[in-house]
């Protein structure tokens, strides 16, 4: 399932400007909370989850798709828990092929 986002290159891996634009918003908006966590110096890590309003709002979405496209709710299911279990060089990978951004031998 495409991501939906465009990617380029950046310091720590694929960085997407227009995915940043949407965190932003749905932050300002209540639905989404960004904690973050400093890993060392001048390393940090951010971490995003939903708020109890944004929990709200995505269980009302996903009964909404549930009605009218059930087929669509069980794969969006299975490719969450497909992200989930990929380890994050595998997901940063993957960001990278459906960017079209070229990896480089380590």
């Amino acid at each position: 399932m495409p991501f939906g986002f465009g990617f380029e290159s950046h310091h720590y891996g694929p960085y997407s400007a227009q995915l940043t634009g949407a965190l932003d918003t749905l932050i300002a908006a209540g639905l989404v909370e960004q904690s973050i966590v400093e890993l060392s110096f001048d390393k940090w890590r951010y971490d995003y989850g939903l708020t109890e309003k944004g929990k709200r709002l995505f269980e009302s979405v996903r009964e909404a798709l549930e009605k009218s496209n059930p087929n669509l709710v069980d794969k969006l299911a299975d490719s969450v828990k497909k992200l989930e279990d990929m380890s994050i060089p595998s997901v940063v990978s993957l960001a990278k092929e459906c960017s079209g951004i070229q990896s480089t031998p380590d």
